[in-house]
């Protein structure tokens, strides 16, 4: 996955196994210029059976929000809309749960 973001990056900081708040996130991307407000906080998760793909990416999201992987993100002034994005795979099924992050 890391290798498809770095496509991004001319306009995106990438990192992979970001520290932040109580833990990693598997992916960050904060904005590089004042132009672009987007930044994201990606988790990646793997299931064994497809019916637990909607389950399993809430988890993941719910693991972005409860450890606060955008603490570090809020940081960034330009950074002023967050989104946090949970992707869950089994085989080539994938499930996504997404929500905007406040700024505080």
């Amino acid at each position: 996955m890391l290798c498809l973001l770095s496509m991004l990056s001319a306009y995106y900081v990438i990192e992979s196994e970001y520290e932040s708040g109580e833990g990693k996130a598997d992916a960050v991307l904060i904005p590089k210029s004042k132009g672009n407000q987007n930044a994201l906080v990606l988790e990646y998760k793997v299931c064994e059976d497809p019916e637990q793909l909607p389950a399993t990416a809430q988890a993941g999201l719910a693991q972005i929000l409860s450890k606060d992987y955008a603490a570090k993100v809020r940081l960034h002034e330009h950074a002023r809309k967050i989104q946090a994005v949970s992707l869950a795979f089994c085989g080539k099924k994938v499930s996504m749960e997404y929500a905007k992050i406040p700024k505080l």
